[in-house]
């Protein structure tokens, strides 16, 4: 990956959802779709900011070629039971390298400040200036709050892009690989829980926190982490969690289409976790 266009969705997963061609199809959340080659997907310039030695992007360049074998042996094997150790690699690495990731923690945090915002009540008949203050404060305090955010990620990447507590957090859940015949889409967060109301949601937590934590490993096959064996479900069930759990984007064959259903959902998860967070900071009535 290193170089100024970084990867934050890996290509070596994006291949798994790709034609012949190494094309894929980009569903946007305004509905409208376009297709486009792996290497022009899923990344942004200066993402992990800028390359060099000691950089980000160099530490994590270094840690991808593991990640991938990690998922090349779970795209091999038989589905089935795997190791909770393994996969809680690469349900680690791909929880916190994404750019849903900085958007999902950023939407908490400045709903969170907003919310604190709020509750400021001034006396009737503060000058004028004094809520300018305040609003530029709050203005601040977001832009801030979102800078914050990435330089937390990059931070955390930098120490250690597979972080092993999280690893250690995840291998509490057991984990499957099952298939489900070329018909499954990915997420813009990559990797995500669902949560006790049956939504896919942003793994912002531990697994133990979590109903479930799914992972699409290509079209045909999906990680399914869990606490209870079995946990069942359907291609079309984890499809609507993927789009609930999207923030901007949804990955799939360039054959692939998406019903309304789907459509109606995207996003709905990453709604939830940021008003769930900014809900703790409501104004008490």
């Amino acid at each position: 990956m290193a170089g100024r266009r970084q990867h934050h969705i890996p290509q070596f997963l994006l291949r798994g959802f790709a034609d012949a061609s190494g094309t894929v199809q980009v569903i946007k959340s305004d509905g409208s779709s376009f297709a486009a080659r792996t290497r022009n997907v899923g990344l942004e310039k200066d993402f992990y900011g800028k390359p060099g030695n000691g950089s980000t992007d160099a530490v994590i360049t270094v840690e991808e070629p593991r990640v991938a074998a990690i998922l090349a042996q779970l795209l091999e094997t038989k589905p089935g039971i795997v190791s909770s150790d393994v996969a809680a690699q690469l349900v680690a690495h791909m929880s916190l390298r994404t750019a849903a990731w900085r958007a999902q923690t950023q939407g908490g945090i400045c709903e969170a400040v907003n919310q604190f915002g709020q509750r400021i009540q001034l006396p009737e008949g503060a000058h004028p200036l004094v809520k300018q203050i305040i609003e530029t404060a709050i203005g601040d305090a977001l832009r801030i709050s979102r800078e914050r955010v990435a330089d937390e990620q990059l931070q955390l990447l930098r120490q250690h892009p597979t972080p092993p507590e999280a690893a250690r957090n995840f291998a509490s859940m057991h984990y499957a690989v099952t298939e489900f015949g070329d018909q499954l889409v990915l997420p813009d967060a990559v990797v995500y829980a669902i949560s006790e109301r049956g939504t896919g949601v942003p793994l912002m937590g531990r697994g133990e926190e979590t109903k479930a934590i799914l992972l699409p490993l290509s079209a045909a096959r999906c990680l399914i982490g869990f606490h209870q064996f079995p946990f069942a479900t359907t291609a079309d069930e984890i499809n609507g969690y993927s789009f609930d759990a999207s923030s901007s984007i949804v990955i799939a064959h360039p054959e692939w289409s998406a019903n309304s259903s789907y459509m109606q959902r995207f996003g709905s998860g990453t709604r939830q976790f940021v008003n769930q967070v900014g809900a703790r900071f409501k104004a008490p009535r």
